[in-house]
C-alpha cells in the first residue's frame, strides 16, 4: 500500500469519525461563519483541502471537554456536567457548571476550555492579541445560554498544552444579541437555507484568508483582512485567575502516585517505549530489576500525556473507520528469546502503525520519523509474530490544526541489532552483579529530574530488590 493511498484512507476515516461535528459545527466556529457559504460547503464537499483536519479539531476540542472535567470532577466533586445544546444550528458544549457555594463561587459559574494555537509565545495575558475578544463572547454566550452568571474560561495553547485561567462577566443577554446581530445573515443561512433556498450572503472577509474552502471556488470570497466589530460591543471583564489551576496541578501532582500504581508497563523487562528515548543506561537496569518507580512528571508533563490520548484515539478510531477489521489496534509485541516487551500502536494488514502528535513548528519541519520513534517502532516490528511486516507507517498530527503527515519504512534489522547490543550489554553487567554507572551528563537536568528512579539514585532512599540486588553482590 502506497503512502499516499494510506493517507487518503486515513483522510476518509478521519471524515467520517468527525461528521458530527459539521452536521452540527460548535459555536466556536463564529469566525468561520461571517461567510454563510461556509456552513453550505462544509456539507457538501466532501474531503475538500482543510476539511479533515477542521472537523477533527472539532472532534479534539470536544474530546478536551471531557478530560478537563474529569480533572475538575477530581478537584471538585460537584462539578455537573453540561448537556450539549443546540442555537441557530450551532453546537454548544462546555466542560460543566461550578454550582454557588463550591469553591468559593456565588453563583453558578460556567466552566470551559479554549483550545487556541499560539505559535507566536504563550503569554496569554487578557486583552493582548493572542486571545481575540471572540473567545470570551464565546464564552459569556455559552454561561448565559446554560444559566450562568459568569464563567471560567481555560486558554490551553494546542501546541505545548500550557494553560491560564480566566473569570469572564458581562452580560451574556447583550453578548447574545450582539452575536446575533454579527452573524444573522450567516447564522438564518444554516438553518434555513436548505428548506428556503436562500442564497449565500458575501462573506465580510474575516475569515476569507484562512479558510479552507478559499482554493474550491468559493463565489464569496471577497479578501481582506480581519473582522471589524461594530462600534457598540459588548462590555465585559476579564480578570486572571490562576486558584483553580493551581487545585488541578496539586491534583495531577498526586496522579503520579497513581501512575505508578496503574501503570500498564510490565515490571522487569526492557520496554521499547523507554529505552528508545532513555540516555541512562542504569534507568534501563532499575527496571530491568523490577525496582520500585515513583513518577516525578510535572504537572505540565502529565497534562502533555492525557491530552496526547486524545489525538492518538482519534487516530485509532479513524484507521478502523477507515480499514474495519483489517486494523488491529494496540498489538502486544515481545522477543521470546529476550526481555523486551511493548505494545504496538495497530497493525493493518502488513503494515504496523506508529501514532505520535507533534507541535506546529515540529510538524512543518519534519520530513521523516524522528530517530527515537524509529527505534522504538522498529523493534516492535522485527518483534511481530511470524514474520517483521513490509512497511511501518508514521502517523504525525500537527496538535495545533489536526493535519496529518504519513512517512513509511521498511523494518531494519541492522538498527535492531545494535539496541540489542545496549540491552544486552546492561543485561550481562547485572548478570555479573553490578550495575551500569549512571547518566554522565547530569547537566541535562531532565533526565534525572523526571527519572522514575531518581528517590534510589539521586535520594539514596531503600529500595527492596535493589537493596537485595546489592546485599547479594555488593554495591556497585
Amino acid at each position: 500500500m502506497s503512502t499516499t493511498r494510506l493517507l487518503g484512507d486515513l483522510r476518509q476515516g478521519i471524515y467520517d469519525v468527525t461528521a458530527p461535528y459539521r452536521d452540527i459545527p460548535p459555536i466556536e466556529t463564529l469566525g468561520a461563519f461571517s461567510c454563510a457559504n461556509y456552513v453550505d460547503l462544509l456539507r457538501s464537499t466532501p474531503l475538500a483541502p482543510g476539511i479533515a483536519d477542521e472537523s477533527s479539531r472539532w472532534w479534539t476540542d470536544a474530546a478536551a471537554r471531557d478530560l478537563l472535567r474529569s480533572y475538575f470532577v477530581s478537584a471538585y466533586s460537584h462539578i455537573r456536567r453540561t448537556n450539549v445544546k443546540v442555537w441557530h444550528g450551532l453546537r454548544l458544549e462546555a466542560v460543566g457548571i461550578l454550582p454557588a457555594g463550591v469553591g468559593g463561587v456565588a453563583n453558578d459559574e460556567l466552566v470551559d476550555i479554549a483550545m487556541l494555537n499560539l505559535q507566536c509565545g504563550f503569554n496569554m495575558t487578557p486583552r493582548l492579541p493572542q486571545i481575540p475578544e471572540e473567545v470570551f463572547y464565546i464564552a459569556l454566550a455559552k454561561a448565559w445560554l446554560f444559566g450562568c452568571d459568569s464563567a471560567f474560561l481555560v486558554v490551553m495553547d494546542a501546541n505545548s498544552n500550557a494553560w491560564s485561567g480566566f473569570k469572564v462577566r458581562g452580560n451574556g443577554e447583550f453578548v447574545i444579541a450582539f452575536l446575533e446581530e454579527q452573524f444573522g445573515d450567516a447564522l438564518d443561512y444554516s438553518v434555513t437555507a436548505g428548506a428556503k433556498g436562500v442564497k449565500p450572503a458575501p462573506a465580510r472577509g474575516a475569515q476569507c484568508a484562512a479558510c479552507i474552502f478559499r482554493s474550491n471556488g468559493c463565489s464569496s470570497y471577497l479578501g481582506g483582512g480581519r473582522v471589524e466589530w461594530d462600534s457598540c460591543t459588548p462590555e465585559f471583564s476579564v480578570e486572571a485567575s490562576s486558584a483553580r489551576l493551581n487545585n488541578l496541578d496539586a491534583m495531577l501532582r498526586l496522579k503520579n502516585v497513581n501512575y505508578a500504581r496503574d501503570s500498564s508497563r510490565k515490571q522487569r523487562i526492557f520496554s521499547p517505549s523507554e529505552f528508545s528515548i532513555a540516555d541512562c543506561d542504569r534507568q534501563l537496569a532499575y527496571g530491568r530489576l523490577g525496582a520500585k518507580r515513583i513518577p516525578r512528571f510535572k504537572p505540565s508533563t502529565l497534562r502533555i500525556f492525557d491530552f496526547g490520548h486524545i489525538y492518538h484515539d482519534l487516530l485509532q478510531s479513524s484507521f478502523e473507520a477507515a480499514f474495519g477489521r483489517g486494523f488491529v489496534r494496540e498489538t502486544p509485541r515481545a522477543f521470546s528469546d529476550f526481555p523486551v516487551e511493548g505494545t504496538c500502536d495497530g497493525e493493518v494488514g502488513d503494515i504496523d502503525v506508529e501514532l505520535k502528535s507533534i507541535g506546529a513548528s515540529g510538524f512543518e519541519s519534519i520530513s521523516a520519523p524522528k530517530p527515537e520513534h524509529f527505534v522504538q517502532a522498529n523493534t516492535y516490528a522485527i518483534a511481530r509474530p511470524g514474520a517483521p511486516p513490509n512497511l511501518i507507517a508514521f502517523v504525525y498530527m500537527n496538535k495545533a490544526t489536526c493535519a496529518v503527515k504519513v512517512f513509511e519504512r521498511p523494518p531494519d534489522k541492522q538498527v535492531w541489532r545494535m539496541e540489542k547490543s545496549r540491552l544486552m550489554a546492561i543485561e550481562n553487567k547485572l548478570r555479573a552483579g553490578k550495575l551500569p554507572d549512571p547518566y554522565k551528563n547530569r547537566s541535562v537536568k531532565t533526565v534525572c529530574e523526571e527519572c522514575p528512579f531518581h528517590h534510589i539514585c539521586i535520594d539514596n532512599a531503600p529500595d527492596p530488590v535493589v537493596a537485595e540486588f546489592e546485599a547479594k553482590h555488593g554495591r556497585s
